[in-house]
């Protein structure tokens, strides 16, 4: 059971890690080679869409391989990633609502010239940088801790 609990953190905290990097390639490729035009733009909304749903099920993940880890070894190196992992589950779940839906109306109003546009964006930004660092952490933690007898 133990190595189940181990899996799923791992696999989960690398499967989410790799996401968000490939995010922050690919929508810059998307952004700069300007391969969509026009008002609409779905193909940025369906990326942006899939990736804080994704985000929150690798997060639940992560949580319960952690807490299944936990619950088995009662070590205490567990218990601190699990804390950085809920917060890295906190600032998946407050993204969506706190930044990406003011960009998105800013977005459909033709607005993303603006400052305050500008001003999401890099919130937006530094917000993934951090969860991607924060997912890196977890990931290093999982890979690095060595289960000893209690």
């Amino acid at each position: 059971m133990l190595t189940l609990f181990r899996t799923i953190a791992g696999v989960s905290s690398a499967v989410w890690l790799g996401w968000l990097v490939a995010m922050f390639v690919l929508v810059r490729a998307l952004f700069a080679a300007e391969l969509v035009r026009g008002d609409s733009q779905p193909e940025r909304l369906v990326i942006f869409d899939v990736t804080e749903k994704a985000q929150l099920v690798l997060a639940a993940l992560v949580l319960v391989g952690l807490a299944g880890w936990q619950v088995l070894t009662k070590r205490k190196a567990i218990a601190a990633w699990f804390g950085v992992a809920v917060v890295a589950a906190l600032l998946a779940a407050a993204l969506p609502t706190s930044v990406t839906g003011e960009m998105e109306t800013l977005r459909v109003a033709g607005q993303t010239d603006t400052p305050k546009f500008r001003q999401l964006h890099g919130i937006s930004i530094a917000l993934y940088g951090g969860l991607t660092l924060l997912t890196g952490a977890i990931l290093t933690g999982v890979i690095i801790h060595r289960d000893k007898p209690v």
